[in-house]
């Protein structure tokens, strides 16, 4: 019992800081420097006041100092953070996987507010994802850790790589095949940079079995959503959609749940 609740803690901590990265990095700016302040009277917090949601509680939603209302997203994302890294406790145990997929959310759950937002990936969520995928996948198996390879029997005696470099790289490609069709298809941009590099990021971190049903699934959720907008008349057909926070619902889902459906959809066509 106590694991969990230090994962759920730990969990809180990092949803704090995810709220740093979803505020600062859209504006390009240091989430080192300057320490945290209140962005309506721009008083800098005391350690009191960093306390993830109980600080928030203690203040009913206002800052201490000058009493604007705060948002309730930042108690969320800190609540969203905990349960998830518990969520991940569970289903991968105190394993290599864990820190890996808790890396992973960490970074989508920024994807996905800052998309909502600003209609922005960052840069340090894409490519940084990418390059952490990469680098975590590739030290473990210097470590002699048994991680997934990919062999690519087109080059002479065949050519072993790791899968997050091959999910990376496919990934990226993929989607921007579709942006690059979709565009000239039907004249507009359908994709945006951010979401072909966030596809790079989770092929990474998954590998491309995954990460092609995390799109699939994607797709899906987009085509829906999109649909449900348009109806109740929320969006119009010529506003944006973002696409980044179903790639992140998809991700998830698959992470969690994508072993099995693969398994049943192989076992069912084949």
């Amino acid at each position: 019992m106590a694991i969990p609740i230090i994962i759920f803690i730990l969990g809180l901590f990092v949803g704090s800081f995810l709220n740093v990265c979803i505020y600062r990095w859209p504006l390009d700016r240091s989430v080192i420097k300057p320490r945290s302040a209140c962005t309506n009277c721009g008083t800098f917090l005391m350690p009191a006041d960093l306390i993830p949601v109980l600080s928030y509680l203690a203040c009913n939603g206002r800052c201490r100092y000058c009493k604007s209302p705060i948002s309730p997203r930042y108690a969320l994302v800190e609540l969203l953070t905990g349960i998830t890294f518990v969520a991940l406790y569970r289903s991968q145990g105190l394993t290599f996987e864990l820190l890996s997929y808790a890396i992973l959310f960490s970074l989508l759950i920024i994807a996905f507010f800052t998309d909502i937002d600003y209609q922005i990936i960052p840069d340090q969520v894409s490519w940084g994802g990418m390059a952490i995928g990469i680098l975590f996948d590739v030290a473990l198996l210097s470590a002699g850790y048994a991680r997934p390879t990919v062999d690519l029997p087109f080059f002479t005696n065949g050519i072993s790589v790791p899968g997050s470099i091959f999910g990376a790289v496919t990934c990226f490609a993929l989607f921007w095949m579709i942006a690059a069709g979709a565009s000239v298809l039907f004249k507009a941009e359908a994709l945006g940079g951010g979401d072909i590099k966030l596809a790079g990021a989770v092929g990474a971190f998954l590998g491309w079995k995954l990460a092609l049903l995390s799109f699939v699934l994607a797709f899906l959720l987009g085509a829906a959503g999109g649909i449900i907008l348009l109806v109740s008349k929320l969006k119009t057909r010529r506003e944006y959609i973002p696409f980044g926070p179903f790639m992140v619902i998809g991700a998830v889902t698959a992470v969690f749940v994508g072993t099995p459906i693969l398994v049943w959809y192989l076992n069912f066509y084949f």
